[in-house]
């Protein structure tokens, strides 16, 4: 299956700091493969959004989701296909990890907006399987079983299926699959990462979601990882910076597992708190996919400040520094005038 081209797609690109292409990736030999393959581009963020993407009653349409899925990894990638286009990312035996955010969703649970999460997650595996990953190879995970289900998820560790995991049972429990003993250096305090992440992945989607932090600014890509540690509380002064965001996606089970972003903002949050409530969110209608998540950062400040603009809000600006400071730690690329933005709307 090829990535379809709609008839009326819109696409724009800005200045590119280290714009390259992309093609004959696919001609690189496999013994001397590493991964990702096309880190020379990754200062490319590709947005793809569908103003249909939501059913009148508010339900994320699957087919469309998927069509969005497809035309933004080609379109990322330069490939001409499915095939080519997941190939720089997975060997063949690779378990990949999708680290979403299912945190503080309770109160919306069985609601039209909780499909979201899983339409997405559905759309990455059927568009994998057209270059022959088998959805075995993926776990869907997050902190804690009871904030899965809390999406709609149904968690499983049977390796012949997809596996879905919580590092807890239930949020803040002992029980579960628990963090690796491992002590990773945290600027001068120290962390440890979930076992999901160490020991059964051996790749990772980030699958964040956009939402203002009160502390940080904005919860995307970056500031996804506090669900991969056993302490994130430790981490929230200095707008989590003294040390926290750039310093935790430096570890490097984070830094050295992590292929792609593929931020789910087909409904975001733009005021308020980090909790799901209908009166804070919108349907953005949108994935943005990147292999920088800095730049895939950077991206979706603008976008929640252009939504915060709109309905007359002050933007979210130095309260993002981490932004910034994950650039510095050198990470990724943080200035929107050095990233190789494109738009496309399939609508």
């Amino acid at each position: 299956m090829q990535a379809g081209k709609p008839s009326e797609a819109k696409t724009g690109s800005r200045r590119s700091f280290l714009k390259k292409s992309a093609l004959g990736m696919a001609g690189v030999c496999l013994s001397a493969r590493k991964y990702p393959l096309f880190v020379d581009v990754n200062t490319k963020v590709v947005v793809v959004s569908h103003k249909h993407v939501f059913g009148p009653e508010g339900h994320a349409r699957q087919q469309i989701v998927l069509d969005m899925v497809n035309r933004g990894i080609t379109e990322l990638t330069g490939a001409g296909n499915l095939i080519d286009a997941w190939f720089p990312f997975f060997r063949p035996e690779d378990v990949i990890g999708m680290k979403i955010n299912a945190i503080s969703f309770r109160g919306l649970t069985n609601t039209p907006l909780a499909t979201h999460y899983q339409v997405l997650t559905n759309a990455i595996i059927s568009s994998c399987a057209e270059a022959s990953i088998e959805e075995k190879q993926f776990v869907i995970w997050d902190r804690s079983d009871a904030e899965l289900v809390n999406l709609g998820f149904t968690p499983s560790n049977d390796i012949d299926r997809l596996r879905i995991l919580g590092t807890y049972k239930h949020h803040r429990g002992t029980d579960g699959i628990g963090f690796h003993p491992n002590q990773y250096p945290v600027g001068k305090k120290s962390t440890r990462v979930s076992r999901i992440l160490s020991e059964i992945c051996t790749a990772m989607i980030n699958v964040p979601v956009i939402k203002p932090h009160p502390l940080a600014g904005i919860t995307a890509a970056l500031k996804n990882h506090y669900g991969t540690i056993n302490n994130p509380s430790s981490f929230h002064l200095g707008a989590c910076t003294n040390p926290g965001i750039p310093e935790i996606n430096a570890i490097p089970e984070i830094r050295g597992k992590e292929r792609l972003v593929i931020c789910n903002a087909l409904h975001a949050i733009y005021k308020g708190g980090v909790s799901w409530k209908p009166a804070n969110s919108w349907p953005c209608g949108a994935i943005i996919l990147g292999t920088d998540p800095v730049a895939v950062d950077r991206v979706c400040l603008k976008i929640i400040n252009e939504k915060r603009l709109e309905s007359h809000k002050s933007i979210i600006d130095n309260r993002a520094r981490y932004i910034q400071l994950s650039e510095s730690l050198g990470i990724g690329v943080a200035t929107l005038d050095k990233i190789d933005l494109v738009e496309i709307a399939l609508d």
